[in-house]
C-alpha cells in the first residue's frame, strides 16, 4: 500500500511559505522547510535558483584599456574586463567615460569607445559588473586622448 491521502497532503505541505513544499525543501533542495530564505540572500527559496547557496558579489579583477592608434582621436578605444563571482552568477558588464555610459548592460566584458575630436586630455573610464541580484563591483581608469596628427 502506499501513503495514504492524509500522508500525501502532508508531504506537500509549504510549512514556510517559500513556494516549495516541505518535502522538496528536504528531498531535493536542501532548504530548510521552517525558513522562507535558507542561505539568507533575500530571495525566498521557491524564487532562489540556489536556494542554499547566498548570493555573492561578484569582483572586478582588471580592466584593460587599448588603442591601436596609441589613444589619438581617429582610434577607437578598447576596454577588456575580467570579473569573477564565487557562486558563479551569469554576469552582465556596463561601460562608461566622464559618467556617460557608453554602452549599457551586456554579458559581453568588452567594449570600444570612438573618441570625438572633442574628447581631447584625460578621460575616466568606468568598467562595472553586476550579477542577476545586482550586487556590483567597479573599476576606474584613467586615460589620455591626444589629436591626431594631420597625416602628410
Amino acid at each position: 500500500l502506499g501513503p495514504t491521502v492524509s500522508q500525501r497532503s502532508a508531504s506537500w505541505a509549504d510549512g514556510d511559505g517559500d513556494g516549495l513544499s516541505d518535502w522538496e525543501e528536504g528531498n531535493i533542495y536542501g532548504s530548510n522547510p521552517t525558513n522562507t530564505d535558507s542561505d539568507g540572500d533575500t530571495l525566498t527559496d521557491g524564487n532562489d535558483p540556489r536556494p542554499t547557496v547566498a548570493n555573492v558579489a561578484p569582483v572586478m579583477q582588471s580592466v584593460n584599456v587599448t588603442s591601436a592608434g596609441n589613444f589619438h582621436t581617429a582610434w577607437p578605444v578598447t576596454f577588456q574586463a575580467a570579473a569573477t563571482d564565487a557562486d558563479g552568477d551569469d554576469l552582465g558588464y556596463q561601460f562608461a567615460i566622464d559618467g556617460a555610459v557608453f554602452r549599457s548592460w551586456a554579458a559581453s566584458s568588452s567594449a570600444s569607445w570612438p573618441p570625438a575630436t572633442n574628447s581631447l586630455g584625460y578621460r575616466i573610464a568606468a568598467c562595472a559588473v553586476k550579477d542577476p541580484l545586482n550586487l556590483s563591483n567597479q573599476i576606474t581608469r584613467t586615460f589620455y586622448i591626444f589629436r591626431t596628427p594631420p597625416q602628410l
